[in-house]
């Protein structure tokens, strides 16, 4: 079952209302708003085919493509100095992004650091998954699972990228 052009206008309209001047999207949290790195590289990966269309029959495709050109830019300046955005579940998330938009997370560098490589900051000391310093107890449990399925899922996209003949990756779709 597919989507309405109603359904997606609106949707695509909630991320570009949600986009802050930084190009990130904002979220809110106790009343302070924050940029909100993860959402901007799930939407990227949401955008993509929009932006990326030769047609435009929902009538999203400038909308979708000026999102992206600010949410590259923003992604770009708040990358750190070693290629992370601050944890493994981001760096994720903002992989997964640029993939399905195109980008190579590899050639996304800062410092000569790229976001691909930045993974390896977050492998766990038994070197079978990745850590988060979120919580201890039931709550850390849970935020490390977060962090291992975040980080094979950005894995598996950078692995098939290898294998993408048009240099990109899209895993919540599976299309190159």
């Amino acid at each position: 079952v597919g989507l309405t052009t109603a359904q997606v206008q609106q949707l695509v309209k909630i991320l570009t209302d949600n986009q802050g001047a930084n190009g990130l999207c904002q979220g809110a949290y106790w009343g302070k708003t924050y940029d909100d790195i993860d959402t901007t590289g799930t939407a990227l990966a949401a955008l993509a085919r929009f932006a990326k269309a030769t047609e435009d029959p929902y009538g999203v495709k400038a909308e979708a493509a000026d999102f992206i050109t600010k949410a590259l830019i923003g992604l770009a300046k708040a990358q750190g100095e070693n290629g992370s955005f601050g944890n493994v579940n981001t760096d994720a998330m903002v992989i997964t992004g640029l993939a399905a938009y195109g980008i190579n997370p590899k050639e996304f560098k800062k410092n000569g650091s790229s976001l691909a490589d930045a993974l390896s900051l977050y492998v766990n000391s038994g070197q079978n998954g990745f850590t988060s310093a979120y919580a201890d107890g039931t709550a850390g449990e849970k935020a490390q699972a977060l962090a291992t399925e975040q980080g094979f899922r950005a894995l598996v996209v950078l692995e098939k990228l290898k294998d993408a003949k048009v240099g990109m990756y899209n895993i919540y779709t599976g299309k190159t």
